[in-house]
């Protein structure tokens, strides 16, 4: 049982993830916060996609991106990352791949 749940968790915060990353790139394009494709389909990507907007206009690193160096064991370029973009919105060049045009 308890394997089950942690697919099934594993699954959501990996939706809830690329719809985070989907929506900081659309605000980043300049989209309107509308044009949120999940409007008619699950709350968790619904309400990710428009996190991930909003993060960009309040100038804050998502999760989703600022693990990237979590997880390749890079606490203090997350960390300067993250210091960076809320002071400046300088995107990290490293995690331009993310972005999907």
């Amino acid at each position: 049982m308890c394997q089950a749940y942690d697919g099934e968790r594993a699954s959501i915060i990996t939706g809830e993830n690329y719809a985070t990353i989907e929506g900081f790139a659309a605000a980043r394009k300049g989209l309107p916060k509308s044009a949120n494709p999940h409007r008619e389909f699950g709350m968790y990507d619904r309400e990710a996609w428009d996190h991930g907007w909003d993060c960009w206009h309040h100038k804050i690193l998502p999760w989703a991106l600022e693990r990237v160096y979590h997880l390749e064991g890079k606490i203090s370029e997350a960390i300067e990352a993250k210091k960076r973009f809320e002071l400046t919105k300088e995107f990290p060049a490293e995690l331009e791949r993310f972005l999907r045009d």
